[in-house]
């Protein structure tokens, strides 16, 4: 049950007691939200459409009331119902599932009190509302136009979730070495268990390789979400973002031109630090995805539209709902998925690779006391700088 639903009427996305005050004209502290009108319902199934699939027959739903406190319990919403009564949603909907608009992946409140960016970003989308760059109904044809590559491109996840940390135990310890040689282990405090870590999985090296050439680093966030998404999801299929490879290039291009442009992000130090990691910065992403969208995806038509919207020095709050999207959401994690399950080198999930760096440790020492014991042979003796 989606917290808001999207107007036609109004061209606007508004919960329910935006749109039955605009309806009715009665302002919203005075609304009764614990029953409605036969005709208010029927206007909502006319009027109101989810917000992300764009499912048809609003239900209204009232505010629950403890009936000892009278303190409400539940927000007033909506539900969507076919005319047979059953759920309206398109089955790949993240509504179906989900109540709160904040708990569906990709989308972004601009409305948010406690971030100073996303309320910096919200200043921006009412200012270029007020000028003319896009329309609340433009918002909402960009999530429609998402929810539609989300039917088209899908990929379905096997992977096992344990590989994704196993990867990233054997990255770390594959830093560029000089190879191994029983000579080494004179070294006074010679790092046995860092030279075994990198030659404890061989196998892994073209995957590893692999990773490198797609710039593909297994972060720790990127692998705790690719793990996330291998558990819950496994054996179901889910958007293919990679197909927006070339959208989050040009996206990134027009976030960086925002941050140095912008004297507000400019001049603030966490933002201009995080340019190189939009994937943390979901409201710049969203505002950049937005313009672009409206540009059709042309990066200078869209920095010509944030510098209209930008140049509006106080814009008035704009009423209703502002929803934006990050289309890029999982972009790394799902690549990283991909990558995991259609390379010809696969890791064998059982693997415990501390187990195998133990291993290597033991057969290094040997290696080192075999060739002592065989008297150092091709050994070049150092000699004293008098001598």
């Amino acid at each position: 049950m989606p917290l808001t639903a999207y107007s036609h009427r109004f061209a606007a996305e508004l919960d329910l007691p935006q749109w039955l005050s605009r309806m009715t004209g009665v302002p919203l502290d005075h609304l009764r939200l614990e029953g409605f009108e036969d005709n208010w319902r029927h206007a909502a199934a006319q009027d109101l459409e989810c917000p992300s699939c764009g499912a048809r027959g609003a239900v209204l739903v009232a505010s629950g009331v403890d009936r000892k406190t009278r303190r409400k319990v539940r927000q007033a919403t909506f539900r969507f119902r076919d005319p047979d009564g059953g759920d309206a949603h398109a089955p790949l909907c993240d509504f179906a599932a989900h109540d709160d608009p904040a708990s569906v992946e990709g989308l972004v409140n601009f409305q948010s009190p406690k971030d100073w960016l996303t309320r910096q970003v919200r200043v921006l989308v009412c200012g270029g509302i007020q000028a003319g760059v896009f329309t609340q109904a433009d918002m909402r044809a960009m999530r429609l136009w998402f929810f539609q590559q989300r039917q088209s491109y899908r990929v379905e996840i096997t992977l096992d979730p344990r590989i994704p940390e196993l990867v990233r135990s054997i990255w770390y310890s594959k830093m560029p070495s000089i190879p191994f040689s029983p000579s080494h282990g004179d070294i006074r405090d010679f790092d046995w268990r860092g030279v075994a870590r990198r030659m404890a999985y061989p196998e892994a090296d073209g995957l590893l390789a692999l990773l490198a050439e797609r710039r593909l680093w297994p972060r720790d966030d990127m692998v705790a979400s690719a793990t996330r998404l291998a558990t819950r999801l496994h054996g179901q299929t889910v958007f293919d973002v990679s197909v927006f490879s070339e959208k989050l290039v040009l996206a990134n291009s027009l976030v960086d031109f925002i941050v140095d442009s912008y004297g507000a992000f400019r001049a603030n130090r966490t933002v201009r630090l995080a340019k190189n990691r939009v994937d943390r910065q979901p409201a710049l992403l969203a505002l950049a995805s937005l313009l672009l969208f409206k540009s059709d995806w042309h990066l200078s038509s869209a920095a010509e539209r944030f510098a209209r919207l930008a140049a509006i020095s106080a814009p008035p709050d704009v009423l209703g709902n502002l929803i934006g999207l990050n289309p890029f959401t999982d972009y790394w994690s799902v690549g990283l998925i991909r990558l995991l399950q259609d390379s010809p080198t696969q890791i064998d999930p059982t693997l415990d690779f501390e187990q195998a760096v133990s291993d290597c440790e033991r057969n290094l020492r040997r290696a080192h006391q075999a060739w002592i014991d065989a008297g150092r042979p091709n050994h070049t003796p150092l000699h004293s700088s008098n001598s």
